[in-house]
């Protein structure tokens, strides 16, 4: 699965393939993981993808210059099915804004052809911004706190 735009091209890394890419795959992601409480880190999202429970996707530049890295997986409600996206990174802030069109349609036809009802992200407010010229739109706040238990 891929779609490209121009010089650039999204694609979905096939699990069998994951070791190829992930020393930069990973230190995208890795800035992303460290923000999740606790809930991942760099090294649970690899065996994530894998194991084929998590998707790597790969924005290149030309050729094979990598610059973002994102994680999808399929969440499964009673009465739902929808894509998530997990983790988003790269080296540049402003890629991911740059490039989003190509983005958002790649997973939404991706979403579509796997039966999802809806695609959703969990991240902080600046996401809304950015994603709501697509249709997409705010609905929930997630509070949390940590017992310390561990």
């Amino acid at each position: 699965v891929n779609q490209t735009q121009g010089d650039f091209c999204f694609t979905l890394v096939h699990p069998m393939f994951v070791d190829d890419c992930w020393v930069e795959a990973g230190s995208f992601l890795k800035r992303a993981v460290d923000e999740s409480r606790g809930r991942y880190d760099i090294f649970s999202v690899r065996r994530d993808i894998q194991a084929g429970s998590q998707h790597l996707w790969l924005l290149f530049r030309g050729e094979n210059e990598m610059i973002l890295a994102a994680t999808t997986m399929f969440c499964f409600y009673p009465l739902k099915k929808n894509l998530a996206v997990v983790f988003l990174g790269s080296n540049d802030d402003s890629c991911w804004i740059k490039h989003r069109e190509l983005i958002v349609n790649t997973l939404e036809d991706f979403a579509r052809e796997n039966g999802c009802d809806g695609i959703e992200a969990t991240g902080r407010e600046g996401w809304v911004r950015v994603l709501s010229p697509f249709g997409w739109e705010k609905v929930f706040t997630i509070v949390e706190k940590d017992l310390g238990i561990k």
